[in-house]
C-alpha cells in the first residue's frame, strides 16, 4: 500500500472521490497553502503528491518528501511547480490536462458570443427596465456578425483545438499562433498558421488565449501586441491571467485598439480593487465591453470529477506500473 499526499486540496467537499478512485492506498488530505502546517510525518510518508494550485511547489519543497516517486497536478496549469526542480530529484511531474478540455472551450466561446451579440446589455437593460428598453439596442463596438470574423488562437494545445473548432462551426475563420506546432498541423485543419505574434494580431478581429503561462508565454499579450492589432479587437483570455498584461488592457480599451475583452483569470486573483483595470470595470464606463468571471471556465460538475479521480488514477497509473500518464517538461 502506497501513500498519497494532497497538501493543498481546494475542494468544498470530502476527498471522497479521491479515496475511491485510490483503491487499496493511502489519502492523507490537508486543505492549507502553508506547507509547515503540514505535519512533517505526512510530508515522509508520501509516495506520491497530489497538488492543486493553493500551495507553490518550488525546489524547497522538494526535501520535505523524500520518498516521493510522482508529483501529480491536479488540473492543466503548472506554473506554481519547479518542475526541473523536481525532475532533478527524479521525481517526474505529471498534469490533467484533459478534464475540462471542452467546459473551458465553451465558456470561451460563450464569453466571445456574448460579447460579439451584446448578450449581456440587452439582459441588464431589461431587467432594469423591461418595457422602455425592449426596442433597444445596445450601441457597444464589441457587437458584430460572427461569419467572415478573423479568430486568432494563441495556443493550439486540446484546449485551443476545442476552441477554434467551435469558432470555425459558426463560419469563423480560424488561425493560430504557436511556434511548437508543425506547419503539417495547418495543412490538416485548414487553420492559417501565423510565425510571429504581430502579423497573426495585425490579422485577427478576435484573439483567443489558450497557452501555458511560462516564462516565455507570461505578457505575450502586452502593449506590443495589442498595438499591432486592428482597432475594434476582441480579446478572450480563459487560460492564466499572466499570459496578458492587464495594465495594457487598460490602456487599448481606453483608446479603442479594444472593443472589448472577456476576461475569466486575472495575474491577481482574487483582483486588486485599486487596479486601473477593476476601477474601469466597477465605474460603469465599459459596460457592454468588458466582461469578467472568477476563473470559472473549467467548472462543471462533470469537469470537477474528472479532474479529482484523473489525478490520482494517475498518480496510482506510476505507482503501480510505472506508467507516466501525461508527463510534463521544463
Amino acid at each position: 500500500m502506497a501513500t498519497l499526499l494532497i497538501p493543498d486540496f481546494s475542494i468544498d467537499t470530502d476527498p471522497d472521490l479521491e479515496v475511491a478512485a485510490a483503491g487499496p492506498h493511502r489519502v492523507i488530505v490537508h486543505r492549507t497553502r502553508d506547507p509547515d502546517a503540514v505535519p512533517l510525518a505526512d510530508w515522509q510518508a508520501a509516495d506520491a503528491l497530489v497538488c492543486h494550485h493553493l500551495m507553490p511547489m518550488g525546489a524547497a519543497m522538494v526535501g520535505r518528501a523524500p520518498g516521493c516517486r510522482v508529483l501529480v497536478r491536479a488540473g492543466v496549469g503548472y506554473d506554481h511547480i519547479d518542475v526541473p526542480a523536481w525532475r532533478a530529484a527524479g521525481v517526474p511531474v505529471c498534469n490533467v490536462p484533459d478534464y475540462g478540455t471542452t467546459d473551458i472551450a465553451d465558456f470561451a466561446m460563450a464569453l466571445l458570443l456574448s460579447l460579439a451579440r451584446g448578450i449581456v446589455p440587452y439582459h441588464t437593460g431589461l431587467v432594469a427596465d423591461p418595457v422602455g428598453n425592449w426596442r433597444a439596442r445596445h450601441p457597444s463596438p464589441t457587437v458584430r456578425r460572427l461569419k467572415g470574423l478573423n479568430c486568432l488562437v494563441v495556443g493550439l494545445g486540446a484546449i485551443g483545438m476545442a476552441f477554434a473548432r467551435r469558432a470555425a462551426a459558426a463560419d469563423i475563420q480560424v488561425g493560430y499562433y504557436d511556434p511548437y506546432r508543425p506547419n503539417a498541423i495547418a495543412l490538416g485543419l485548414g487553420y492559417t498558421k501565423f510565425e510571429t505574434l504581430s502579423d497573426a494580431m495585425a490579422w485577427a478581429d478576435v484573439v483567443s488565449v489558450h497557452c501555458l503561462l511560462s516564462a516565455e508565454t507570461r505578457h505575450l499579450i502586452n502593449a506590443e501586441a495589442l498595438a499591432a492589432a486592428r482597432p475594434g479587437l476582441i480579446l478572450i483570455n480563459t487560460a492564466r491571467g499572466g499570459c496578458v498584461d492587464l495594465s495594457a488592457v487598460v490602456a487599448a480599451l481606453e483608446d479603442g485598439r479594444l472593443a472589448g475583452c472577456g476576461l475569466d483569470v486575472l495575474e491577481q486573483e482574487p483582483p486588486d480593487p485599486s487596479h486601473p483595470f477593476l476601477q474601469g470595470l466597477t465605474s460603469g464606463r465599459w459596460d457592454g465591453r468588458v466582461l469578467l468571471t472568477p476563473h470559472s471556465a473549467f467548472n462543471s460538475p462533470q469537469a470537477g470529477r474528472d479532474m479529482r479521480v484523473k489525478a490520482i488514477e494517475t498518480a496510482r497509473a506510476f505507482l503501480e506500473t510505472g506508467v507516466l500518464r501525461n508527463p510534463v517538461g521544463g
